[in-house]
């Protein structure tokens, strides 16, 4: 008796601290900035902006939800990032570009929006 006690003691925990680290992992520490850049190469699921003198990566979610949507993005051209960013990597909330058009990818938890309602994926605090 004991040692199944013991045993389901020993799995609760083991559940409990992989399910803490699990959420953890989805947990981005970025900072929310607003920038303002241009477009120095494209290839969904990422791009690469220059801005201030710093180039960096931002992650734009997989190619089916660009193609889904319309999105489109050329090298050379002047964009608006609203997102969380992190040293060099920056998750996007929205893209301005322009001409107007906003490019949408995560709402205002950092939730991507190709996840669905599915919940953890990057989100931030």
């Amino acid at each position: 008796m004991f040692r199944k006690m013991a045993l389901l003691g020993f799995v609760t925990l083991v559940m409990f601290v992989s399910s803490s680290f699990a959420f953890q992992r989805c947990i981005w520490n970025g900072d929310y900035v607003e920038m303002s850049g241009k477009v120095e190469d494209v290839s969904p699921p990422v791009a690469f902006v220059v801005s201030e003198g710093t180039r960096y990566v931002l992650r734009l979610g997989p190619y089916w939800f660009w193609t889904e949507r319309n999105y489109t993005l050329t090298r050379g051209e002047e964009v608006e990032i609203k997102g969380w960013k992190s040293g060099e990597m920056v998750l996007p909330k929205e893209i301005v570009k322009a001409d107007g058009t906003v490019l949408s990818f995560r709402d205002e938890n950092g939730i991507p929006l190709w996840r669905r309602g599915m919940g953890c994926g990057c989100m931030t605090r």
